[in-house]
């Protein structure tokens, strides 16, 4: 067991933290820069944090970042009473986002169907 004197607390507990919060950043920066699960990372762990690159930046996927930043049910009238309103807006300006880049990508997916089709009964 290792102790030490109560005035050294403050030195010792900051001084933890700063160097534990280095050391995992610098893990993270190697998942993100290898896009690999690290043998010390759960696999779990890995696949719920959706850990990916996005412009160089480690981001989480949208379940995770909902469930951090919607407060803990206080009122069971309205489960979903966000930290900040702007976590909110971020949310919801993200996932409008990703729904305008899914539904163009449909579109362009079924337009290729619908050519791939035409040029198949054109053949026959």
């Amino acid at each position: 067991m290792c102790t030490w004197d109560l005035r050294y607390n403050l030195f010792i507990t900051t001084t933890f933290e700063r160097r534990a919060s280095a050391k995992l950043s610098s893990w993270l920066k190697k998942v993100r820069d290898t896009d690999e699960r690290l043998d010390w990372m759960l696999p779990h762990i890995f696949d719920e944090l959706h850990l990916k690159k996005n412009g160089g930046a480690l981001t989480l996927g949208p379940e995770v970042f909902k469930k951090t930043h919607v407060r803990k049910k206080e009122n069971e009238s309205n489960p979903d009473v966000w930290v900040e309103k702007r976590d909110e807006r971020t949310f919801i300006a993200t996932m409008s986002a990703q729904i305008a880049q899914l539904t163009s990508a449909l579109a362009k997916l079924e337009q290729r169907r619908v050519a791939e089709q035409q040029s198949l009964s054109e053949t026959v």
